[in-house]
């Protein structure tokens, strides 16, 4: 009769500790996950401040040798339309665009490479989607950008190469539109 008890104490107390394992496990994997979603999940993404990289580390960025702004550890850097993940420094004399909180920027997308022309320009190729209630033109990829007043916005669902001109921060041609 003790020999039955004893493998049933056993075989309880074995489940109880594999439940009380699982639940410590379960505890563990919910507090590691990030508490926000990454900016490559948004459907669109709209700057708080965008131009030239004229100066950049890994703690600091300047745009058009004029505004400069804390970069982070956690600053997500990507190409703007592939989504790609890139190196912070290597935005360097490109055209980004930059989320920022608090003086910090939390992300930068990189939109394209800066011409050495007079004047510059940039260029940026996406899917046209739609003209937004602000008069920008929206992306597939996310990209948000200003158009310059009178330009003629291209048929919907079109991937184009846009013209940008870098000190007004807007498109100045869209090529074929």
């Amino acid at each position: 009769m003790n020999r039955e008890k004893r493998p049933r104490r056993n075989r309880r107390s074995y489940l109880i500790a594999m439940v009380l394992a699982m639940s410590i496990f379960l505890v563990a994997c919910q507090r590691s996950r990030p508490a926000t979603t990454s900016i490559l999940d948004s459907p669109t993404r709209s700057p708080n401040d965008e131009g030239v990289v004229t100066g950049v580390t890994n703690e600091r960025i300047t745009l058009d040798n004029k505004r400069f702004y804390k970069v982070s550890p956690k600053t997500e850097s990507f190409i703007a339309s592939s989504k790609q993940l890139t190196s912070i420094i290597s935005t360097d004399h490109r055209y980004v665009q930059l989320g920022i909180k608090s003086g910090t920027v939390i992300w930068i997308s990189t939109v394209g490479i800066v011409t050495r022309t007079d004047p510059p320009i940039a260029r940026y190729t996406g899917t046209f989607l739609r003209k937004d209630a602000d008069g920008r033109a929206v992306f597939k990829d996310g990209t948000v950008l200003s158009v310059r007043s009178g330009v003629k916005f291209p048929d919907v669902n079109k991937k184009i190469a846009v013209t940008i001109d870098p000190s007004a921060h807007e498109i100045i041609e869209f090529p074929g539109a």
